[in-house]
């Protein structure tokens, strides 16, 4: 359900295939997966590829700040 959190203004470029350059988020977004695909979306808003997330998270000077 949506909380209301995307009525900061947001954008990103998409790099995954889309049809679309860039998305300004004043609204969820809705796509369409593959059955059987996975897709993992970025929390840390690092990634080079939101929404989806490429791992970024995992660099040392991210987790660095993540560790309790």
């Amino acid at each position: 359900m949506c909380d209301g959190s995307h009525k900061e203004l947001y954008t990103f470029e998409l790099h995954s295939g889309f049809n679309v350059d860039k998305i300004v988020l004043h609204n969820p977004i809705t796509f369409e997966v593959e059955k059987d695909g996975q897709y993992w979306l970025c929390n840390c808003k690092q990634s080079n590829n939101r929404p989806f997330c490429d791992g970024t998270h995992r660099q040392e000077h991210i987790q660095s700040k993540i560790k309790h």
